[in-house]
């Protein structure tokens, strides 16, 4: 079976629209950060202090690779 006129201009928006998210990132880039834990564990303070230790130049152990 062809594939369809619409499965086509489907896959060609959501390709646009993926080089769209693409060049955006490039321009203003973002870090995601995926914290898991059991609750009550402390998942929210570590995110709390890593956010104000970088916005407020704190002293940061260097990660080695």
């Amino acid at each position: 079976m062809p594939p369809s006129l619409t499965s086509f201009s489907d896959d060609a928006r959501i390709a646009l629209d993926n080089l769209a998210d693409r060049a955006s990132g490039l321009i203003n880039p973002t870090v995601r950060l995926g914290v898991t834990g059991l609750s009550r564990s402390g998942k929210t303070v570590f995110i709390s202090s890593l956010v104000h230790n970088l916005l407020h130049g704190g002293r940061l152990q260097k990660i080695v690779d």
